[in-house]
């Protein structure tokens, strides 16, 4: 049985008069929420400390790897997957439960979003 990260109830509050800028969201989000970034190719480029701990790698432990790393073979290798990394690059967030790998073969389910963000 895998461990359960549950980050559902996490809320974070914005300051809207104006002082706030978009490093402080950032921070603001990067305390409470466990963050992976990738590339459109599914390239690891970075992690917070809590995503990290969760997992159990270190940043040069994922960085420049595949996402894949985090996911059982046949998964990875199937058109589900294929068609998950094609969604996002069109566009598309995915939200649910996944079942991700962590060190070791460690089994973890997350409660994740996967958010594209592109430069407009």
């Amino acid at each position: 049985m895998g461990a359960a990260l549950k980050n559902q109830e996490n809320i974070a509050l914005v300051d809207t008069s104006g002082d706030a800028d978009q490093k402080s969201l950032l921070d603001a989000l990067n305390r409470v929420q466990a963050v992976i970034e990738f590339s459109l190719d599914g390239t690891i480029l970075n992690a917070n400390e809590n995503f990290l701990k969760a997992i159990g790698y270190s940043l040069l432990e994922i960085k420049g790897n595949h996402h894949s790393m985090f996911c059982e073979k046949a998964y990875a290798a199937g058109a589900e997957y294929a068609l998950f990394w094609k969604n996002l690059n069109s566009g598309a967030v995915h939200a649910g439960e996944f079942k991700r790998l962590g060190k070791g073969g460690r089994e973890i389910w997350i409660n994740a979003s996967y958010n594209p963000v592109f430069n407009e």
